[in-house]
């Protein structure tokens, strides 16, 4: 059992201060346990053993202040080589869940994350084994767990201390701020894509390669449990100085720092001066990818996009171009939400898939002419990989190309602003007319994105992470 935080409380001795109001008085001798279960790391048997107390009583008590749950958790006592953290949206959570199955093949990786899988796969249909090793904050409340963030994330905290694992991956670095003390202790990495680089430079001015000693961690805990019990999600390391100190110790104590983007790598080495930070980009499957047969190219252009914020990912400029396309061409709208709802007359041509499998979406990279993302603001999306994995050339605004220098107008297909309707259909007549200069231009897609190798960055994984070759199957 893992004695679990329901209420973000200021602990000073013998009094717990609630953040919703009120305040308990400890017995003297729950006092240091209190503390304990504070930072997290700590089960029942643990403090029963510690405290010389019986594990029934002292969960009486524990429950009695009103601010704690035990949760069972029998995985605790499990061995993984990889534990896998993600905040459960947006593409990054597609990207994590491939790379979890993938590393599966190859040793035992548990992915942690705040959502269920977003799309139907066929691959967790088939892999059963898969289900035991994934945990999502529905499951954990399924179990037990009070249904807050808060106790989420104070749950996790005692997981990630007390689990036996090779490596801890954090896909989502915003995820790694509430575990920033246990970063320093564990082998870590955190993978992620733009979240407010420049801010970092502050971050190094004012903390240094300070390490905060008892105090100073359970005050910055206190303050992160607070922001989460009440819902400031909004409070991020831009405009939060304990978020930002935070992040900054994790990334610090982090064995490497994964960059999603080429932007975001320089600016986050300028910002940081830290030596951990690496341009890797997505994970794109090939193998997967290349499952295909027999599929033929047809008159359709595609944009695939999870965000909620679609309008900002150049969609708005696609379909304000779909009257000066040929009628036999079609647009293929893929997105995790119901896009339909927001056209008061969509044309005809356009084709909604909202939710759909992973299958669907790769029978779809082989079935377009070419992939359009002239988005306002956007990182690397891993659909545009995974497009140009597919042979199919790209057209993407200055802001993606900025982003990945494998992305050359003219090359891998265009460049165009998301402002600029004439030319992006200019831009997308030309390639469907000309077939050839399709087929050059997908080839070299499919070149500049092999060094984004699935297979590669799992052996690299493993090999972080000390994993035998070949241990789960």
């Amino acid at each position: 059992m893992i004695p679990t935080l329901t209420n973000a409380v200021f602990h000073r001795g013998e009094i717990l201060y609630k953040a919703s109001g009120g305040k308990v008085h400890l017995p003297p001798a729950l006092e240091p346990v209190y503390g304990k279960v504070f930072t997290g790391g700590a089960t029942l048997d643990d403090l029963a053993r510690s405290s010389g107390t019986a594990a029934g009583a002292l969960r009486a008590a524990l429950e009695f202040t009103g601010t704690i749950a035990c949760v069972p958790f029998p995985e605790l006592d499990q061995d993984w080589d990889l534990v896998i953290i993600d905040q459960g949206a947006t593409g990054v959570f597609v990207q994590t869940l491939e790379l979890w199955q993938n590393l599966n093949r190859h040793c035992r990786a548990l992915l942690i994350s705040l959502e269920p899988p977003p799309f139907p796969d066929q691959t967790l249909e088939s892999r059963p084994e898969l289900g035991q090793r994934l945990l999502t904050f529905e499951g954990l409340v399924a179990r037990g767990l009070p249904c807050s963030h808060l106790s989420y994330y104070h749950f996790l905290r005692t997981v990630l201390r007390r689990i036996r694992a090779g490596l801890l991956l954090f896909t989502f670095r915003r995820e790694a701020t509430f575990f920033f003390d246990i970063i320093s202790q564990r082998p870590a990495v955190i993978y992620s894509d733009f979240y407010h680089e420049q801010k970092f430079t502050l971050a190094r001015q004012l903390f240094g390669h300070t390490q905060p000693d008892a105090a100073e961690t359970k005050r910055l805990l206190e303050h992160l449990y607070f922001n989460i019990h009440m819902e400031y999600q909004g409070n991020t390391p831009a405009n939060d100085l304990t978020r930002l100190h935070a992040a900054w110790l994790a990334m610090r104590a982090a064995r490497e720092n994964w960059c999603w983007s080429a932007t975001e790598t320089e600016q986050m080495k300028q910002a940081s001066g830290l030596a951990t930070i690496r341009f890797t980009g997505p994970s794109v499957d090939f193998r997967r990818l290349d499952r295909a047969d027999g599929v033929e190219r047809q008159r359709q252009i595609l944009f695939v996009s999870t965000m909620p914020n679609f309008h900002r990912k150049g969609l708005v400029s696609l379909c304000q171009v779909t009257s000066r396309l040929p009628e036999d061409v079609k647009l293929v709208l893929v997105s995790r939400v119901n896009l339909r709802e927001h056209f008061v007359e969509p044309d005809r041509r356009i084709d909604f898939r909202q939710r759909i499998s992973k299958e669907e979406v790769i029978r779809l990279y082989h079935q377009s002419l070419c992939y359009v993302r002239v988005a306002e603001e956007d990182t690397l999306p891993f659909s545009l990989c995974e497009a140009m994995a597919c042979r199919l050339p790209v057209i993407v605004s200055p802001e993606i190309q900025a982003n990945f220098p494998g992305i050359e107008d003219g090359v891998t297909g265009f460049v165009v602003k998301p402002d600029d309707p004439g030319t992006l259909a200019e831009r997308l007549n030309f390639l469907l007319e000309n077939p050839d200069v399709r087929e050059r231009m997908g080839n070299v897609c499919r070149e500049r994105v092999l060094g984004f190798s699935m297979e590669q960055r799992v052996a690299q994984l493993a090999r972080m992470a000390g994993a035998a070759e070949g241990q789960s199957t």
